[in-house]
């Protein structure tokens, strides 16, 4: 088995044995997005790339808190590299999980977000229909309500009413009015004309108050259109990031909250440009600048 069989042959009914499904009080979130602050090399710059990570699952009982799960294939042995990365995840303030599970298929190994140094609890596959009792005791919805506290929602933060810091955007559409080229490049122009009024889908995201003060939102998108996807790629333009100066989210729809941003991208030396109608060479000879 590789990774993504890990995912769908042990994990998914693994979370429905424990009483986890998409879309219920009980939910799971697969493939969350996160992004980590900028690093650099010298002199801090805005160009600076924010690094990037993806949470393989979240498991969240809502109202109280969250877990985290990170898969891996079963040719790979856990490590602490491995359990280095799913901390990462687990402690990413838009997670913030007390609690990580690293399965590789062969094994699981539960840990505690503020202790490293051994599991809190470790199991095999072929000991997981006699270990269920135990595991359900940490991990099932009713557990975690029992262990954890609530999460109090403070008016003085809240992005909207009823609601805490930070909500989850759950789907959406967006239609691309206009595209500028960034090229004079007629075939360029004509292809990206063509491509105006498509709809694209909102697969995931998040809106929240960051600690200045200001409303942000962040959602993953996947083209409709092949070859649009698959230049949004080449550009890591998969995730787009807004703000907003509202205070709260409207929740009046004839008065919306607008949220704007100047998504950019760029392609690096190297990138495969056949993609782009009328290249005029087949790889990026160099970094070919901000979209």
């Amino acid at each position: 088995m590789n990774e993504t069989d890990v995912c769908q042959i042990i994990v998914r009914p693994f979370l429905t044995e424990l009483g986890y499904e998409q879309g219920s009080e009980a939910n799971v979130i697969t493939e969350y997005p996160l992004r980590y602050p900028k690093v650099f090399l010298g002199r801090k710059k805005p160009t600076d790339p924010d690094l990037r990570g993806r949470a393989d699952y979240v498991c969240q009982v809502l109202g109280v808190t969250r877990w985290t799960i990170e898969a891996k294939s079963p040719s790979e042995p856990i490590s602490r590299e491995h359990v280095e990365q799913a901390h990462t995840y687990a402690m990413h303030p838009e997670v913030a999980a007390p609690l990580f599970l690293l399965v590789n298929g062969r094994e699981f190994h539960l840990y505690q977000t503020s202790f490293l140094e051994k599991p809190v609890l470790a199991w095999r596959h072929d000991e997981l229909a006699n270990r269920m009792p135990e595991i359900r005791e940490l991990l099932s919805p009713d557990a975690i309500r029992r262990r954890y506290r609530s999460i109090r929602i403070d008016p003085a933060v809240a992005i909207a009413p009823g609601l805490g810091p930070y909500v989850r955007i759950v789907g959406g559409a967006i239609t691309y009015r206009e595209f500028l080229s960034p090229t004079s490049n007629p075939e360029v122009q004509a292809w990206l004309k063509a491509r105006e009024g498509i709809r694209s889908i909102v697969t995931d995201g998040f809106s929240c108050r960051l600690p200045t003060g200001a409303l942000c939102c962040e959602v993953l998108i996947r083209q409709s259109d092949a070859k649009l996807d698959q230049l949004a790629r080449l550009l890591n333009l998969e995730c787009f990031s807004f703000s907003c100066s509202d205070q709260r989210i409207s929740t009046n729809p004839e008065a919306p909250s607008i949220f704007t941003g100047q998504p950019k991208g760029i392609l690096p030396a190297g990138t495969d440009l056949s993609v782009i109608p009328g290249a005029a060479a087949r790889y990026a000879p160099f970094d070919l600048g901000k979209v």
